[in-house]
């Protein structure tokens, strides 16, 4: 099962895929399914978007009981509603997924002060590219992003994760509704996957094609950044990580920039900015204590 999900995406994937039933057919071979569910878990999931009885569901689990923990994990740990009538079905809500986009709905379970624009309101935010010098310079031990385009001091010192915590909060939430309404409204089903810590914040998927993405916002217009070694490594071996910056992120319309992640790992240079140390365990019985 899965834990610690986004319940706000996952309402309003469901509800999307509930709305429009074409959508479907691109989604139906891809695992895990956007519940982050695979196996037995997933059939049921799909089997409660048209509705089944339980003898059908029963083909996915082998008691009664079985079925019905999966049910309660759908509704406790995702958000979902769930008619248990005679017929168990998704519960349809046009206020979630249809009327609103997953950036909206974020912004109400978060309770922020802004609201987000609706993506078939508000005009399509370019992805742009960015024409910048090719560089080898990769250090694997990660954390602060330059590029070579010459940003001043200021611009480097407003960057992400160079505020304080509150700040760099609104900057990141920003960043990803921006990014999340962006995909959405280009008919991609979004995932987050912000807590489980995989390198990468989205996974969004269109016509069987995965892009699993690593959002960076910024409050300024310079691309400088933290970055952890862990995203950096998913630039080097993942060819389906992307990464989005997107700068001057509190404003009211932001840009969004986009690069692979063999072009992040040629356009920047990385540069240490923090170390983990620890006592090498050959000299740890030498050490004294602290008093």
């Amino acid at each position: 099962m899965t834990w610690n999900r986004d319940k706000s995406l996952d309402r309003a994937a469901t509800q999307r895929l509930l709305f429009n039933p074409q959508s479907r057919a691109e989604f139906e071979d891809v695992e895990p399914n956007w519940l982050g569910h695979k196996e037995g878990s997933a059939a049921i999931d799909w089997d409660l978007l048209d509705g089944a009885p339980m003898s059908q569901l029963l083909n996915h689990r082998k008691t009664v009981a079985a079925v019905k923990k999966h049910l309660d994990h759908l509704e406790d740990d995702h958000g979902l509603k769930i008619d248990r009538t005679d017929f168990f079905r998704f519960t349809r809500d046009a206020r979630e997924g249809v009327g609103k986009t997953n950036s909206e709905i974020i912004d109400d379970s978060s309770r922020t002060t802004k609201p987000a624009p609706r993506a078939d309101d508000a005009p399509m935010l370019p992805l742009t590219e960015l024409d910048v010098p090719q560089t080898d310079q990769v250090s694997e031990v990660g954390l602060e992003l330059k590029n070579h385009v010459g940003d001043s001091v200021s611009d480097f010192e407003t960057g992400a994760g160079f505020g304080d915590s509150a700040e760099n909060k609104l900057v990141e939430s920003a960043a990803v509704r921006a990014v999340v309404a962006q995909y959405m409204a280009g008919g991609w089903l979004v995932r987050s996957v912000e807590r489980d810590k995989c390198g990468f914040d989205l996974e969004c998927v269109k016509s069987g094609v995965i892009e699993q993405v690593e959002v960076k916002g910024v409050q300024g217009s310079g691309l400088c950044f933290i970055i952890t070694a862990g995203e950096v490594k998913q630039a080097q071996n993942n060819p389906k990580f992307y990464l989005i910056i997107v700068t001057s992120a509190l404003a009211e319309s932001p840009t969004l920039t986009k690069f692979t992640g063999k072009d992040f790992l040629r356009q920047f240079d990385v540069a240490a900015i923090q170390y983990r140390a620890a006592i090498k365990p050959s000299l740890s019985s030498l050490t004294p204590e602290c008093h």
